[in-house]
């Protein structure tokens, strides 16, 4: 029996939630917690047992990098990944310290970010660490 993937989604713009919660759902049947802040992932996040954590940098309180942190003290060991507006000129280091296996900068396109998130969970399966 094939195990469920989840992906716990943590952004503030709604549009932005439901366009990619779409395409991981119908495109790549993966099951999808939509958080619009830092707050409300850590409050469902341990109940959900995600795969893969995807977090916008700029969450509302906390932000997605103290939510990451929190979610580690909770025990949430999945991968990250952050998705940002404001890149950082193409220096990820700051992700990359926070523990991301990636960063996604917007806007981005929502099937692509989908299949790129999936193959961060098939390497993870595979015991291939998505993290640095």
């Amino acid at each position: 029996m094939e195990t469920v993937r989840r992906i716990l989604l943590a952004d503030p713009e709604s549009a932005t939630r439901s366009v990619v919660a779409f395409c991981l759902r119908e495109v790549h049947d993966v099951e999808v917690l939509a958080c619009a802040s830092g707050a409300e992932a850590l409050e469902r996040a341990a109940a959900f047992a995600p795969h893969l954590l995807v977090l916008d940098a700029s969450l509302p309180g906390p932000d997605g990098f103290a939510t990451l942190a929190a979610l580690r003290e909770q025990g949430v060991d999945s991968p990250a990944v952050f998705i940002t507006a404001r890149p950082d000129h193409g220096d990820d280091s700051r992700y990359r310290r926070a523990g991301a296996a990636a960063t996604i900068a917007k806007p981005f396109d929502p099937l692509g970010v989908a299949r790129a998130l999936c193959r961060i969970l098939e390497r993870e399966a595979a015991g291939v660490p998505a993290r640095p």
